[in-house]
């Protein structure tokens, strides 16, 4: 609570709230108190002034009365003013305290002695014994006492017994084993382990205990020196394997309830201490074993998630056997593509790696397996699959005069963007609306692979959209503002949680929104039109998911989560309206009000505060965060050889905790670029040649070229794609300043050529020109067809109306599928519907459903495609802009945007 003074605007006074305080609410003055009111209740503070006056009166009659003490000391606390605090209290003969006031003055106590000793952990010996003797028997208090010790240990560089204070408090409970068949938490033990506190550095975050232990046994490890270390490292080791053996011990066919709890309680311990451990190579082999336990219990999303993680180690040797392990995996789940993708990439990145896959495979590299897997006829089966095959056909359009003003039973797709991971190339995400449920259909013909139950909070502000991230097989989706962990590997929900949300009138909430296409952009002005700002838009309130955790955001606050089992790991709060959080595996970033130069970096397992201070700088330039770090886009300066400089684009992947580049690509002066997805980027030079960047490992990969003639007519550029093709669009200026209109649907506008590339082979497919369309990209990963749209509005002589026209291309060929201009008078396309069993693609409106169906192709229609081909193909010419066009350039364009 500020005071200022109205006529300076100086803040003359900052009052704080205690953590188990009432919160401040609407604030209003009333005969002297002032009057709090929130959800919660009324709560009345007396004003400061009447307040000591009270207290003066008391200490007239008594220097010494426990109740003004109390009162003084309160004052003190209000303004963070501890070692006066604790001076009034000093001053409370215990005695005098009545029964009812006993609990508080403890309380008091407690707050600030912690405090002074925080305030100097080195030192205040006495204040340390002192608080000995004021915890009792409170758990919370006894937990205080405990965590400063530890930290008065380290801080006095006792590192051992530091150590062994830390290894106190991780095994505060006991294994818990439970009779019958009651459930058992994998946490394993009970106690305090999984209790929430605040961290002592920085009280806006509270964690997990086993958070804040492995945070502070990462640090401490960094700081010993090696004597100390060896002596840890015989604990750690002793640990390790009793947690193994607990594991192993139990075996995956228990069937009595006691055998159940043995084996929650040893996996728990496992999971302790891989979570304690992380720093340690223990860690690693740890982790393998839970990998093992839960291939063997069919539990696949939290083995992948674990050898995901595996796989970024920075050992070569780790890495290379997560992936021929996840490739196992993925064999052992029927994911043949997925698994011989996996393959590939450790054949690229690791060829030369000794892998350690038992006694028999010492010295065998990963060339050498992978040769003995394809001699041996076990190489999985790649991905040979089209995802939009309909083979030869041609459209019937079917127009009727009704639509369906009722939206109940509209089928939105779920986007899994371009996913490089089969499964979900080859599947298509269907949230059915009036049912609330999610459906996971083949690409091919829609048959149905699972139908998942969503759940809404009842007072949801989300609406219908849905926000989704994928990370392996693991997809994360926010609907009704509730999350859901899903598997549909699994065909299972693994949890699911409700985000804190007041309304959406607040000022905090985040409505998910899609994105409209956004043009190429020249040079750096790429960071605008691709922001990441720009890109997590469509994510709502849902702000970072992968392998690692789940973030989102609340009132003010957001938290983390653990990614496979939901639990709270922990939770900042008084984060300021419009701060937008980012995240890799190992940090979040966050960014006060679009503000970078004041990022905070805090460190994914705990929320410790990170040093890094070139975070925020590379985070402004940034495009993409993965991993490995940011992909950032900057002004390269290269000398021509009349000495003149030239303005490139340099796209580089650095790592902002080291500042070491990964790959770096020079792009020439007056190259275009866009996003196509988070993993892929678009180069188009003003020679006309076209390339794909990917951003994860740098690779670029040439689609081919237009003439270069037609990019000098451009008014402007765009490109989308779906899992085979690129399509890049070069519009022209408009005949005049006619515009034509889309629908409610997503869509760009088309005016010009559309030429389509092969992402694989890069090879030039084909090229149409379209003008005073719409394309609309709603379904385009998976449909067969392009379908553009576009209304005009038309003055009669008494009244007007809107025209509509409709075209369909064939993907793979350009070939015009269907033409139509004859329908007038409709309220325009609300939502579209692709249907692959049946083979259409319908169009509705709340007053007229169009639907394009694919029919067997026609012999006229062949001798057209043939004589077509044979024709010489001539290379399309710009147009060229009319004198009264020319003068006004700018119009037409501003409307397109």
């Amino acid at each position: 609570l500020w005071a200022i003074d109205l006529a300076s605007g100086e803040v003359k006074s900052k009052s704080y709230l205690r953590e188990d305080g009432a919160a401040l609410g609407n604030l209003a003055m009333y005969r002297g108190m002032l009057l709090s009111l929130t959800p919660a209740g009324l709560t009345a503070f007396e004003q400061r002034e009447a307040f000591a006056a009270r207290i003066r009166e008391r200490k007239a009659r008594d220097p010494r009365d426990p109740w003004a003490l109390l009162r003084e000391a309160d004052t003190h606390l209000l303004n963070r003013e501890y070692a006066e605090a604790l001076t009034k209290l000093r001053e409370i003969r215990p005695d005098d305290l009545t029964a009812e006031s006993r609990p508080e003055y403890r309380e008091r106590m407690v707050e600030s002695l912690a405090a002074v000793l925080r305030g100097d952990l080195k030192a205040h010996d006495a204040e340390m014994q002192e608080l000995a003797g004021m915890i009792a028997t409170d758990p919370a208090q006894r937990l205080l006492y405990e965590r400063l010790q530890a930290e008065r240990l380290r801080a006095r560089q006792e590192y051992q017994q530091a150590f062994e204070q830390y290894l106190k408090l991780a095994g505060a409970g006991q294994t818990a084993i439970v009779p019958g068949d009651a459930a058992v938490s994998e946490a394993g033990r009970v106690g305090h382990g999984d209790a929430m506190i605040a961290r002592g550095d920085d009280p806006t975050v509270t964690l997990r205990l086993d958070r804040w232990l492995a945070g502070e046994l990462r640090s401490l490890w960094d700081e010993m020196p090696e004597d100390a270390r060896r002596e840890a490292q015989t604990r750690i080791h002793v640990l390790f394997e009793a947690a193994a053996g607990s594991v192993n011990a139990s075996g995956p066919d228990a069937r009595s309830g006691r055998e159940k709890a043995q084996v929650a309680a040893g996996r728990g311990d496992l999971l302790r201490f891989a979570t304690l451990f992380g720093f340690h190579p223990r860690a690693v082999a740890a982790r393998r074993l839970l990998v093992e336990d839960y291939a063997r219990r069919g539990e696949f999303v939290r083995a992948e998630n674990l050898l995901l993680r595996l796989s970024r180690h920075p050992d070569p040797k780790v890495a290379a056997a997560a992936l021929e392990r996840l490739a196992r995996l993925l064999v052992e789940f029927d994911l043949q593509a997925g698994a011989a993708r996996h393959y590939a990439r450790l054949e690229a990145l690791y060829p030369d790696v000794h892998l350690d896959l038992g006694v028999e495979s010492q010295g065998t590299t990963v060339r050498e397996h992978l040769a003995a897997l394809r001699e041996a006829g076990q190489w999985p089966v790649g991905d040979k699959r089209q995802t939009d095959f309909w083979g030869e056909f041609d459209l019937a359009i079917d127009r009727r005069g009704t639509g369906n003003s009722s939206s109940s039973n509209q089928v939105h797709e779920v986007s899994a963007g371009l996913s490089e991971v089969p499964y979900f190339k080859h599947k298509r995400l269907l949230y059915l609306q009036g049912e609330s449920r999610l459906a996971v259909v083949d690409a091919a013909d829609d048959a149905l692979a699972w139908l998942a139950p969503l759940r809404r909070n009842a007072r949801s502000s989300q609406g219908n959209a849905v926000a989704s991230e994928i990370t392996g097989h693991h997809l994360i989706a926010l609907h009704g503002d509730v999350i859901h962990s899903l598997s549909p590997v699994e065909r299972r929900i693994l949890w699911t949680r409700p985000i804190a949300i007041r309304s959406s009138s607040a000022g905090y909430y985040r409505p998910p929104s899609r994105e409209a296409v956004q043009q190429m952009q020249v040079g750096t002005s790429v960071i605008s039109g691709f922001s990441l700002t720009r890109q997590r838009a469509a994510q709502g309130m849902l702000a970072v998911a992968n392998a690692e955790y789940v973030c989102t955001y609340g009132r003010r606050e957001f938290t983390v989560y653990d990614a496979t089992t939901g639990a709270v790991l922990w939770k900042k709060t008084g984060v300021p309206l419009g701060t937008q959080v980012y995240g890799t595996d190992e940090h979040v970033f966050v960014v006060p009000r679009g503000n970078y130069s004041e990022t905070a970096v805090l460190r994914a397992l705990d929320g410790q505060r990170v040093d890094m201070p070139d975070a925020g700088e590379l985070l402004g330039r940034a495009i993409r965060l993965s991993p490995q770090g940011f992909v950032v886009v900057e002004a390269a300066s290269s000398q021509s050889l009349l000495g003149l400089s030239n303005r490139n684009t340099l796209v580089r992947l650095v790592n902002p905790a080291d500042g070491k580049e990964r790959w770096k690509v020079e792009f020439p002066n007056n190259t275009s670029f866009a996003l196509l997805d988070e993993a892929w980027l678009t180069a188009l030079r003003s020679s006309g040649e076209l390339e794909l960047l990917n951003l994860e490992t740098g690779e670029t990969r040439k689609l081919g070229s237009v003439d270069p003639r037609e990019l000098k007519a451009k008014t402007s550029l765009y490109t989308i794609a779906d899992h085979e093709r690129v399509y890049l669009v070069i519009n022209e200026r408009r005949q005049g300043n006619r515009y034509y209109y889309g629908d409610n649907m997503p869509s760009l506008e088309v005016n010009g050529t559309i030429t389509a590339f092969d992402r694989q082979s890069g090879q030039r497919l084909w090229s149409q020109q379209v003008l005073g369309k719409r394309l609309v990209h709603a379904e385009l990963t998976h449909s067969p067809i392009l379908v553009f749209s576009s209304r005009m509005y038309e003055s009669g002589n008494m009244f007007g109306m809107w025209n509509t026209s409709l075209l369909a291309l064939d993907k793979r060929t350009g070939r015009k599928l269907a033409e139509d201009e004859s329908a007038s008078n409709y309220s325009g396309f609300q939502w579209m519907t692709l249907n692959m069993s049946e083979r259409y693609v319908e169009l509705r409106s709340y007053n007229m459903l169009v639907r394009l169906k694919a029919v067997e192709r026609s012999a006229e229609s062949r001798a057209a495609a043939d004589a077509a081909e044979d024709a010489p193909v001539e290379a399309m010419k710009p147009v060229q802009p009319t004198s009264a066009e020319a003068a006004e350039p700018a119009a037409g364009a501003e409307r397109a945007g």
